[in-house]
């Protein structure tokens, strides 16, 4: 059987862990299977700074089809969004196994694929030819192979001093350890 494999960026912050640990085991099998799963944040405000995700049809649980994607809209489509229930903030975390991976990139990015199917030393030597093109744009746009799980967690991306400041300004004192611990 092909293992699932969890990609997370390192800037977010997520609390608690455990409820989107739970989420990511819920999810393990499914992503076993052809499908790829996204985790949808509930928005906490309109925010421009982040992707959204509209979900459809309700496929199981809490799990829906992924509709599409919205890149980082101006503040009156933010407004919007953040108003309609069917958008939730695009985490970029996502749940697959490598076999899907390789199948969606040959479907939805033949170029990318070809340039990767090569030997990793290759492959590292090559690196600075790649072409920057995110997982998220290859792919994710692409596909209708997604379902979302929406999670009920505090996350932010971390991606701007704001979002340090406004964590900041959230947190008391004695849990800042908690939120920087890995910060030596």
């Amino acid at each position: 059987p092909m293992d699932a494999i969890l990609v997370v960026p390192s800037d977010h912050l997520i609390e608690p862990e455990a409820v989107f640990l739970s989420a990511v085991e819920l999810m393990e099998e499914t992503a076993k299977t052809d499908k790829i799963i996204t985790f949808g944040i509930r928005p906490t405000k309109p925010e421009t700074g982040y992707g959204y995700i509209e979900v459809g049809r309700k496929v199981k649980e809490n799990t829906y089809e992924a509709v599409r994607f919205i890149e980082k809209p101006d503040r009156a489509r933010a407004e919007e969004l953040f108003q309609d229930p069917r958008y939730f903030w695009n985490s970029g975390m996502f749940l697959f196994s490598i076999a899907t991976f390789w199948r969606q990139m040959e479907a939805h990015a033949a170029h990318l694929h070809s340039l990767t199917s090569c030997s990793y030393t290759e492959l590292v030597s090559r690196f600075d030819t790649l072409p920057t093109l995110s997982w998220d744009y290859a792919v994710m746009e692409k596909t209708n192979d997604i379902l979302v799980l929406p999670l009920n967690i505090f996350w932010s991306d971390v991606g701007s001093w704001d979002s340090v400041y406004e964590l900041l300004q959230n947190k008391r004192l004695e849990d800042l350890p908690t939120i920087w611990e890995c910060v030596p």
